[in-house]
Order: structure tokens, then sequence, then C-alpha cells
């Protein structure tokens, strides 16, 4: 889950930075409230968390911008001001907002609600097919069964399953499980870690849940949709263009 930060004290910014990336998240700070809506316009993130500034009351311009952006990504913000315009905030397209002195786990806990929620999951856990994640814990099984995984390749596993049966491009997988400060190796990359997931995952019984869509990336597919004839994947590039619901990242194609 990729987060960006804006608007934070320098050790403000360094505290929650170390908590996000200890709870999974990757984690990016913009240098300021302004370069957010410039960073997300770019690039594709699970949770933006902003920093009113010291005596702020009042950040809906900012809170517009970003929407503007048309990033879908929940936006928290927080604040140090007992006096400001929460409701305000809220209807100009926030999701949260919460005071800096908040205590970390509640921090972490409502980032991770909150993208959730984004998604369309109502608690921590995940499931398709025989596969569950617990996303708090970091923890993945079949029918109950314990799947030992890295931490990058519950990262990879839960970025596909947060967008189940939809394609994912390679980079887009890059960009969620590294924090973008110039340390993003080849998307090629990718390619390891779904190796390794896969053979985990057959060994635990559930071989065939990660599939390649050709040209784009990988899915993670629900069993019950390709039982039903819902989820058979276009294999090429062309094929994909009269899929667009099942492209995930941005991605557009042409024929």
């Amino acid at each position: 889950m990729k987060v960006i930060l804006g608007g934070l004290a320098q050790d403000a910014a360094s505290n929650v930075l170390a908590l996000l990336q200890g709870a999974g998240f990757s984690a990016e700070e913009a240098d300021s409230v302004a370069e957010v809506e410039s960073i997300v316009r770019h690039g594709e993130f699970d949770l933006i968390v902003l920093c009113a500034p010291q005596g702020a009351v009042d950040m809906t311009q900012t809170i517009r911008a970003i929407r503007g952006t048309r990033t879908k990504a929940p936006i928290l913000v927080m604040i140090s001001s007992p006096v400001f315009a929460t409701a305000a905030v809220l209807g100009a397209g926030a999701d949260d907002v919460m005071q800096l002195s908040v205590a970390r786990t509640e921090l972490a806990a409502r980032c991770r609600a909150l993208v959730r929620r984004s998604h369309g999951m109502c608690n921590q856990m995940l499931s398709v097919g025989p596969l569950t994640l617990d996303l708090d814990n970091r923890d993945a099984t079949i029918d109950g069964r314990h799947v030992n995984l890295t931490g990058r390749e519950f990262a990879v596993l839960e970025i596909l399953a947060m967008r189940r049966n939809r394609a994912v491009r390679k980079d887009a997988i890059v960009s969620g499980i590294y924090a973008l400060e110039g340390d993003e190796p080849d998307a090629k990359i990718i390619d390891v870690f779904i190796c390794k997931v896969r053979r985990k995952l057959a060994r635990a019984g559930a071989p065939n849940l990660i599939t390649t869509v050709w040209g784009v990336g990988y899915r993670l597919q629900d069993p019950s949709l390709v039982e039903e004839g819902m989820g058979v994947p276009p294999r090429s590039t062309a094929a994909m263009a009269e899929h667009p619901a099942l492209l995930a990242g941005g991605m557009r194609v042409s024929a």
C-alpha cells in the first residue's frame, strides 16, 4: 500500500514515515502540501496524508485541488489547531481529520481502515478463493494453512488481492512496494517476486491463483469467477482494449 505525506514538520514526518513503513506501507514524503498535488497527478497512491500548517483553520482549496487530479485515494488531514474547519474539509473531499498528537497505534489503524474502505473492505481480512490475507498482521493462509511470505512477497500479493480480478501493471506493483526516492528497481523484479509467490501458493494447495496478462502484468483471479466463465483473461493488449475495466493502474491501451 502506497502513501504520500505532505506538510509535516521534519521530526513529525520522520516519525510518521517510520510508523507507516513499519505497518507495511510504502511511504513517500513530499516537500510541501502543494507538491502533493503534482505528485498525485503523475502517480498512484492508496492514501494521502496531509498536515495542516501551524495555525491553519481551513484547507478546502488544497483538498479540492488534489481531488481535481481525479485521484480516488482517501485523504487524511492531520491538524494541530483546536479550531479547524473540519466539516468544510470533509465536504471538500477529505476522508478523515485527526489531531497530530494521536497515538501511533491509532494513526496506523486509521490509515489501514481508510485504505480498506476505499477498496470496499469492511475489515482487515481479505479473501480471494482459498487465499485469505490478514492485512493488519501481514499474514497469508490457504484454506487455513499458513503461507510463509517475506515482507515484499506479501506486499505484492496484497496489491494484487486488493485489485482482484483486474490486471495490474508491473510498474504499478513496483511503485506500490518501493518508496519513490530513486531506489525503485526495474519492473522485471516483479517477475521474480511473482515466481516465488506462485511457488509458495502452489505448495500450499493453490497453484493457479495468479495469472499472467501478456503485455500488461499480473492478475489475482477468483477461481469461482473462472468456473462461471467470468474471469477468462484476454491475452493480448489489443484484446485488453476491449475490456478496459480489467486494467488497474490507469493504463490506456490502443489496438
